[in-house]
């Protein structure tokens, strides 16, 4: 059995892109974590993760930001003799804002559940070339904002070909679903090459 456990605690300025208010609003984060990886077989490997994330604002216009975010996280992995990898992975995040946002006459409740199912890989190729991927479907739901909803396919790959001991070229491919605490958006699809 391995694993980490952990705390990360920080104080940031929020953006001001976005911000309708002139004010110096300091956000304050905490993030208790847990992941364990239990390997039950020399090849098979279960993965086990709790993260609680805690974001405050000390604005009080923008508490309707604060949030209480928990996720699990399960998968198991199948290591190869030659190290390749391949595995399942599962990821349940459900979002709390204690604080209702109000949108001119109309109090919106942000409360959101999120699942993701991912199929893991990490292949090497030909002993200098590697394919590090995960591609899998994201549902968000919001309990009473349904209009925010999303659900589709998901994912990020990474090719990389080592040229020499020193020189290595990469090329990435993502589409992921981010948390975006602003004014505008719940959350923002990040895609790219």
């Amino acid at each position: 059995f391995s694993g980490n456990l952990g705390h990360n605690y920080r104080i940031y300025q929020s953006s001001f892109t976005n911000n309708n208010i002139l004010a110096n609003d300091l956000i304050t984060e905490n993030r208790p974590f847990a992941i364990g990886e239990f390997k039950w077989h020399p090849n098979w490997r279960l993965n086990l993760g709790f993260n609680w994330i805690s974001s405050e604002h000390n604005v009080r216009s923008r508490a309707f930001l604060n949030r209480e975010s928990t996720s699990y996280t399960a998968g198991i992995n199948y290591i190869s003799p030659s190290k390749n990898k391949i595995g399942v992975l599962y990821n349940l995040t459900e979002s709390v804002f204690p604080n209702l946002e109000i949108n001119n006459t109309t109090f919106i409740d942000n409360q959101s559940q999120q699942t993701t199912y991912n199929l893991i890989f990490d292949w090497h190729f030909l002993n200098k070339t590697r394919l590090e991927a995960n591609i899998g479907y994201t549902e968000n739901v919001f309990k009473k904002f349904t209009v925010r909803n999303f659900a589709g396919i998901t994912g990020n790959a990474v090719i990389t070909w080592d040229v020499t001991d020193k020189t290595s070229i990469s090329i990435n491919a993502w589409r992921q679903l981010i948390t975006a605490a602003d004014i505008t958006a719940s959350y923002i699809i990040g895609q790219g090459l």
